[in-house]
């Protein structure tokens, strides 16, 4: 459910909020991650596809298996919500992904978005995505049923950081989305099979959480990796 708010009266501090959920277009009420984009419209990523909001009603992006890769093909179906409130809703299939949907907007104000099959490109002029970066395959039956597969955590000049939490990260051309490499996680933690619940992108580096506490960090230059804990004064380098 998304929740808008007006501010009526400044001096009283009076509201007035609107729901919208699935009978006003939304197509599902769990909401996974949140995006305006430069010409100002929301997106919403949900359990169910991708929702661009312009304020008035709901564009949804869907994967549709059926059909070919030609963005031309990637037309949409006009439907109407059954709240009666007349917000009409457009469905444009052609997304790369069927879940985990999560947006990053690079430094050209592009619109990504990362799924379980890789990474889709919103094209604003065509009013569709196309696929930049696919990989279909699983390591694991968690990974393809549950897990989070790609999160793109950052970019520099040249490059994009793509996470994938149970095999490390890739590092991609950030113009033609092609691989430049991939940096596996120290021998280690492949040996013993774990895997961060969580990672971020600081400047120079990139830190990895694990659920005992434990913090990895990776300098992106050497590739090279170092091991915190919360009882360390020192870094361990690996």
């Amino acid at each position: 459910m998304i929740t808008t708010s007006l501010l009526a009266r400044a001096q009283e501090r009076s509201y007035i909020f609107d729901g919208y959920g699935v009978n006003e277009g939304l197509s599902q009420n769990s909401i996974l991650s949140i995006m305006q984009d430069q010409e100002g419209f929301l997106w919403f990523s949900t359990g169910d596809g991708i929702n661009q909001f312009d304020g008035y009603s709901f564009n949804e992006y869907r994967a549709n298996p059926t059909l070919k890769k030609d963005i031309q093909k990637q037309k949409g179906n006009l439907v109407y919500g059954s709240s009666g409130r007349g917000r009409a809703m457009i469905n444009i299939y052609g997304i790369g992904g069927t879940r985990n949907y999560r947006f990053y907007r690079d430094n050209r104000r592009q619109l990504l978005v990362s799924h379980n099959n890789g990474i889709s490109l919103f094209d604003r002029y065509r009013n569709a995505f196309r696929n930049v970066f696919e990989d279909s395959t699983y390591l694991n039956e968690y990974e393809r049923d549950f897990g989070e597969k790609f999160k793109i955590l950052g970019e520099d000049s040249t490059s994009l950081y793509v996470w994938r939490p149970l095999k490390g990260v890739y590092v991609l051309d950030n113009r033609d989305y092609e691989i430049k490499k991939l940096i596996l996680y120290p021998a280690a933690y492949q040996r013993n099979k774990q895997a961060p619940v969580s990672a971020i992108k600081d400047n120079g580096h990139i830190w990895f959480k694990f659920t005992d506490g434990e913090l990895l960090r990776m300098e992106i230059a050497t590739a090279r990796f170092a091991t915190y804990h919360s009882y360390d004064r020192r870094p361990a380098h690996l």
